[in-house]
């Protein structure tokens, strides 16, 4: 770490803007078993939104800096640790956003693809953060997308759609009169962000607080004399030359053998017991190659719940 960094983070804990925490079980995990290295681009999540409408680069950014206040994720960064990496929780964190007019050379699909890929490509900076990034691109007067990227670190899958909720309802708070009684009703979210119940933070914390080292112990021993003598998947010059290859789109991909099989599933879809559901989605970030291998499949099937069964 550049000693500027250090003088930064230094600072930042010395005045209370920041404080340490350590790192849940699943960051930890990713740390150290990655089969790529923490800061790869292959450890990013992204996904796009099209947005319809007069939606202007301050509203954008007041929307995102209510959800920056809200959820401590995204105020998360990592650091290398003597013994293992920590968290660093920020008391206030600026909305990462970015502003730009498409081209008329870039708004053709082959073209806007590659800006979109050259967006999610960008490293993050483990340690100061932040570690998303969301980039607002202009095709249009009343036609925008948005682009965004997180470190898997700090999200998963499911962090997406609480994001985009937290966005959608963050956004209709700044309207007012019959435009805002009209986007509640399309979008089918509340006027208020509820407070948060559970931080990551606390959660993580609450984690640490039953998976003890004594309540570990049994489970470790088990499994280290199960996986004993077990090839190592990823072996270290491996996932160096993983890292190194282009990002592949793997929905675009998907064999026919599959999509006919997730069809024949949408049938008995209705009929799962209650408390399951099926989801059928792309890992690629666009929603156009989903639909060239799956048609117009629906991608979520089924009522919420906590926990995925399959």
């Amino acid at each position: 770490m550049q000693q500027d960094n250090r003088s930064r983070l230094k600072q930042w804990l010395e005045s209370g803007e920041a404080r340490l925490a350590p790192v849940s079980f699943p960051q930890r995990e990713m740390w150290e078993t990655s089969p790529i290295p923490i800061e790869s681009p292959g450890n990013h999540i992204c996904c796009f939104i099209e947005i319809k409408g007069g939606v202007t680069e301050q509203d954008a950014q007041t929307a995102i800096q209510r959800v920056v206040d809200r959820q401590d994720a995204l105020r998360t960064s990592l650091l290398p640790g003597k013994e293992r990496p920590l968290q660093l929780i920020r008391s206030k964190g600026t909305a990462n956003l970015t502003y730009r007019v498409l081209t008329e050379a870039e708004k053709k699909p082959e073209a806007l693809e590659e800006v979109l890929k050259e967006t999610y490509r960008q490293p993050f900076d483990l340690a100061l953060g932040p570690l998303y990034r969301i980039d607002m691109l202009r095709r249009g007067p009343n036609d925008h997308i948005m682009a965004f990227s997180i470190h898997h670190s700090i999200a998963d899958g499911w962090s997406l759609g609480v994001f985009v909720q937290d966005l959608c309802t963050a956004y209709i708070m700044g309207l007012s009169g019959l435009k805002k009684a009209i986007a509640m009703g399309m979008m089918g979210v509340s006027s208020t962000l509820p407070p948060v119940q559970q931080t990551c933070t606390d959660w993580a914390a609450s984690e640490r607080a039953v998976w003890t080292p004594a309540a570990l112990e049994p489970h470790l021993e088990f499994w280290k004399q199960k996986l004993a003598g077990s090839r190592q998947l990823w072996p270290a010059e491996t996932a160096v030359q993983r890292a190194a290859e282009p990002l592949q789109r793997w929905a675009s991909v998907i064999p026919t053998k599959l999509t006919n099989a997730t069809r024949d599933l949408l049938v008995v879809a209705p009929h799962l017991p209650q408390g399951y559901r099926l989801i059928v989605h792309g890992s690629d970030s666009s929603p156009a190659a989903t639909r060239r291998s799956c048609g117009d499949v629906p991608r979520v099937l089924g009522r919420r719940t906590p926990l995925h069964r399959f």
